[in-house]
């Protein structure tokens, strides 16, 4: 028999939505609403984005510690990935990995899918919608920080091993001068990429950025070091990271909520 801890039996189930981009495409995601906040409470919302060739339920750990500290989320399968295949007037499904070889850079319209998890938490009366966070996986995390740079309501956001400055057609070092004094945390291991490699230049681009080496390490035990190398393969670092670097999820969760307004 598995017996679970009694915060987790408690935290709140995630309620899937379902969004519709202003070009038709159909975003499928897990809403999660915070644990333990009285009725009438407005509460801040961080959205969740997973990386290239992921999809939503590699962020959920971060949801349900997102929960814990009275957070509500938004995870989402991006287009051509998890759920999120479909667009109206099409008669085939989207596959991200397809759509990359043929050219279409798919990476640089998922902004449209960012817009519309806004305007869902616009949408919910429990959710302060001006007091918002954003977290990134990989490419994802390139897409977090572009997106934010445009988004005034977006007041932290969080990159986790963004691959380089220039990815997927986005400007990483244009994105950080525009975000200028916000909060924002660059998440990267330290020999892993390229812009791990000078992480403390990228993050001087933004006067609120700061940086944050994390590496799985033979310290780790020889068993983690293992476990990271598949799941890197698989998943890609930042989930890799995220799933065998313990407390990884709670320390982001916890740097969001200090750098949010609590709720009120």
């Amino acid at each position: 028999m598995i017996l679970l801890a009694p915060c987790l039996l408690a935290l709140p189930l995630a309620e899937r939505v379902e969004l519709r981009t202003d070009d038709k495409f159909l975003v499928v995601g897990d809403y999660q609403a915070p644990k333990g906040v009285a009725k009438g409470t407005r509460v801040p919302a961080v959205l969740l984005l997973h990386d290239a060739m992921g999809s939503r339920a590699d962020v959920a750990a971060i949801a349900d510690a997102l929960a814990a500290a009275k957070i509500a989320s938004l995870r989402i399968d991006l287009r051509g990935h998890g759920d999120s295949r479909t667009s109206e007037g099409s008669a085939e499904p989207l596959d991200f990995k397809q759509a990359e070889f043929r050219g279409e850079k798919p990476f640089t319209k998922m902004h449209r899918e960012a817009r519309a998890a806004v305007e869902h938490f616009e949408g919910r009366e429990e959710v302060d919608a001006g007091n918002l966070g954003i977290l990134g996986l990989g490419s994802g995390g390139s897409l977090a920080l572009h997106f934010a740079a445009g988004e005034e309501n977006v007041r932290a956001a969080v990159a986790v091993c963004p691959p380089a400055l220039s990815d997927r057609g986005f400007d990483l070092a244009e994105d950080l001068k525009k975000l200028g004094a916000r909060p924002i945390l660059l998440v990267c291991d330290k020999k892993g990429e390229p812009v791990a490699l000078d992480l403390k230049k990228f993050a001087a681009l933004a006067a609120g950025a700061k940086p944050l080496e994390v590496r799985v390490t033979k310290e780790d035990g020889a068993e983690a070091v293992a476990r990271f190398q598949r799941q890197r393969k698989q998943k890609g670092m930042a989930a890799a990271l995220l799933e065998v670097e313990k407390g990884l999820d709670r320390a982001l969760a916890a740097w969001i909520r200090d750098r949010l307004a609590p709720a009120k």
